[in-house]
C-alpha cells in the first residue's frame, strides 16, 4: 500500500470491514457445520480464481485503447502520461483505455469471457464513465463519451481519481473479503438446502418445485415479459422507448417476482418445520451484513481516491465540477425515459439505498473535496464558484439515448 495514501480512517475502515467480515465467518461456522463451510470455501476460492483469470483477460489484452487525443480531448495522451509518472506506475507508452470490446483482438472463448465482454458492452459503453481495475497489471478506463463532456483540468482529475484506487490497490485488498463473503453465502445456502432436504424427499421435491412455478405465474400475469421485449426494443429503436413508469414498473415487478418465490420457498417449509423459518432468517441476515460491509469499504475507498487524486496533482475543485456533471447528465438521461424528472425517494429508502450504494452520494463527495481544497488554500468564493456554477453540458447531445437505460441497469 501507498502510506502516504492512508490516513488513520482509512485504515479504521479497513478493520473494521474485515472485523466485521471475520464476525461473519464465524457466524456462518457456528450455525452450520464445518464440512459446509469446507465445501462453500473450496468453491468460492475457485469461481473467484476463475472469475480474476477471466476478467484479467478481457480488461488487459481486449478493450480498445484510446487514441494519443481527440479534437475534444487534445491533452489527453500528456494527461495520461504525467499520472502515470506522478503514481510511479510503470506502462509501456502509457495506455488508457475505454470502454468497449476491441473486436480486431483476439477474443478469447468461453461463457465467462463472453458473459464479462457482454456485461461491458451492456452497461458500460453507453454511459459517461471512468474505471480502473488491477488485476496484473494497470488498466485506466474512460469513455469517449466522458472525454467530450470534461475540459482538460476536469479530464485529469477524473483520471487521476483512478490512478488513486490503483497506487491504494483496493482491488487487491478487496479480494479475501469477497471470497469470505463469498464463502459465507455458499455456506448459508447448502445449509438452507440441506435443511429443506430434511423435510422428506415429497415435501423437498414439491417446496423447490413451487417455488419455481410460482414467480413464473407471477410474472405472466404481471406482464413482466412484455415490459422486458420493450426494454430491448428501446435500446435500438428510439421510438419505442420505455417511460419512466414503465422502467419503474418493470423493476417492481421483477423484485417482487423474486420476492415472491422467495416467501413462498419459506413459508412453505416453514409449515412443515419451523426452525427452517429461524435459519432463513439468520441466512439472510448474514447475506445483508456482508452487503452492507462491502458497500461501507468501498465508499471509504471512493473517499480515499479522491483524496490521492489530489495527491497525484488534480485539482480539488475540477473534480467538484466534473461530479456534478456527471450527476446531472444520469439525471437527465433518466428523465429522458419519460420527459419528466424523476421523483425523489423518500428520506428512509434514500438512506436504505446509500447504505447498500457502492459509492457516496455526490453531495457527500463535494462536501468532503471543498474540505480539501480548503486545506489547500482556494477561496471561498472558489469553492462556492465550482459548487453552483452553471455547467457546460454543451456536450450532452454526443450521449446515446441508451444510456438512460445503462444507468437503470447500472443501479440494479
Amino acid at each position: 500500500m501507498a502510506p502516504r495514501f492512508y490516513q488513520l480512517r482509512h485504515y479504521g475502515a479497513l478493520a473494521f470491514s474485515y472485523t466485521m467480515t471475520a464476525a461473519i465467518a464465524a457466524a456462518t461456522y457456528t450455525i452450520g457445520m464445518p464440512a459446509i463451510l469446507g465445501v462453500a470455501a473450496t468453491f468460492a476460492t475457485w469461481k473467484t480464481i476463475k472469475e480474476i483469470r477471466a476478467n484479467k483477460h478481457v480488461f488487459e489484452n481486449n478493450l480498445k485503447k484510446h487514441e494519443d487525443n481527440y479534437s475534444y480531448s487534445p491533452k489527453l495522451q500528456q494527461i495520461v502520461q504525467d499520472l502515470y509518472k506522478a503514481s510511479g506506475l510503470s506502462a509501456d507508452k502509457y495506455p488508457i483505455h475505454d470502454f468497449d470490446i476491441d473486436e480486431s483482438m483476439p477474443q478469447k472463448q468461453g461463457a465467462k469471457y463472453e458473459e464479462i465482454r457482454k456485461h461491458i458492452r451492456s452497461k458500460y459503453t453507453a454511459m459517461p464513465n471512468a474505471a480502473a481495475i488491477n488485476l496484473g497489471k494497470p488498466v485506466i478506463m474512460i469513455s469517449k463519451s466522458l472525454l467530450e463532456i470534461l475540459n482538460d483540468r476536469e479530464e485529469k482529475a477524473v483520471l487521476a481519481h483512478e490512478f488513486a484506487h490503483i497506487v491504494a490497490k483496493h482491488s487487491i485488498i478487496d479480494l479475501p473479503q469477497q471470497v469470505i463473503h463469498r464463502t459465507s453465502r455458499g455456506a448459508n445456502s447448502i445449509l438452507y438446502i440441506f435443511s429443506t432436504a430434511a423435510t422428506e424427499a415429497i415435501n423437498f421435491a414439491i417446496g423447490w418445485l413451487t417455488t419455481i412455478v410460482a414467480p413464473i405465474i407471477a410474472a405472466k400475469l404481471s406482464g413482466l415479459g412484455q415490459l422486458i421485449k420493450k426494454m430491448n426494443r428501446g435500446n435500438t429503436d428510439e421510438n419505442d422507448r420505455m417511460t419512466d413508469a414503465d422502467a419503474k414498473r418493470l423493476t417492481r415487478i421483477t423484485l417482487g417476482c423474486f420476492a415472491f418465490g422467495v416467501a413462498t420457498n419459506v413459508a412453505f417449509f416453514s409449515a412443515i418445520n419451523p426452525m427452517i423459518a429461524g435459519i432463513f432468517l439468520a441466512t439472510w441476515g448474514l447475506g445483508k451484513t456482508a452487503r452492507i460491509t462491502s458497500a461501507t469499504l468501498s465508499r471509504s475507498q471512493e473517499y480515499q481516491a479522491d483524496r490521492g487524486a489530489v495527491l497525484l496533482g488534480a485539482d480539488p475543485l475540477a473534480l467538484v465540477t466534473a461530479l456534478r456533471k456527471l450527476n446531472e447528465i444520469k439525471n437527465i438521461k433518466l428523465a429522458e425515459l419519460d420527459g419528466n424528472a424523476t421523483k425523489k425517494p423518500s428520506t428512509l429508502s434514500r438512506a436504505w439505498a446509500n447504505l447498500h450504494a457502492s459509492h457516496p452520494t455526490v453531495e457527500r463527495r463535494i462536501g468532503r473535496l471543498s474540505a480539501i481544497a480548503r486545506q489547500s488554500g482556494y477561496s471561498e468564493q472558489q469553492i462556492t464558484h465550482a459548487t453552483t456554477c452553471t455547467l457546460d453540458l454543451t456536450a450532452l447531445n454526443q450521449v446515446p439515448h441508451r444510456a438512460a437505460q445503462a444507468y437503470i441497469n447500472h443501479m440494479t
